[in-house]
């Protein structure tokens, strides 16, 4: 019975792990999406705080710093996915035993969905505020992605859970993590 659990949650853990990785790729043409809906003379324009002007005072024009922001958003994207990539391929690994892999990536991927929560929840809470004006048209269009985020989210819950309890049952029935060759 333990064993048939077992299976059960390492066949989660291999599901959710590559939703993980897919949900990082949507993170990336979630991005592009809004580059292509928002002209980067109107990214530039979005937030006229001293921080900008500084950057003006440096002599970077509005397409300058358009690019800037661009380069950074692209960075963190980068990063974002590189991340996810990481916890998705080692609970993969972990649910297939094909390697045992240390408890960091849970770790990880429960930053990653508390990142991912806060996200969503400032979001929801722009939407109820007037604040939208410039990024009216794309918010509009970014909004529907609130679904796949949730999703996304959900689907990192389930592995954190699927990876707790294969740890357990696998303790409790004194497997190791890595398959026997």
């Amino acid at each position: 019975m333990e064993e048939a659990k077992l299976r059960k949650y390492e066949h989660a853990l291999v599901i959710s792990g590559v939703g993980v990785i897919a949900f990082g790729l949507w993170s990336i043409i979630k991005a592009t999406i809004c580059f292509i809906l928002v002209p980067m003379e109107q990214l530039s324009r979005t937030n006229a705080s001293d921080d900008l002007a500084e950057l003006h005072a440096l002599g970077l024009t509005d397409r300058g710093i358009g690019y800037l922001i661009a380069v950074s958003i692209l960075f963190v994207l980068v990063l974002d996915f590189a991340l996810r990539l990481y916890i998705g391929r080692s609970a993969v690994y972990d649910g297939r035993r094909l390697k045992k892999k240390r408890f960091t990536y849970v770790v990880l991927a429960i930053i990653v969905a508390a990142s991912l929560a806060s996200n969503l929840m400032q979001r929801c809470i722009a939407l109820g505020s007037n604040k939208v004006e410039i990024w009216a048209n794309a918010m509009a269009s970014v909004n529907v992605s609130v679904v796949v985020d949730i999703t996304s989210l959900l689907a990192l819950i389930e592995m954190i859970i699927a990876a707790i309890m294969v740890r357990r049952l696998r303790k409790e029935l004194g497997i190791s993590g890595k398959e026997a060759e």
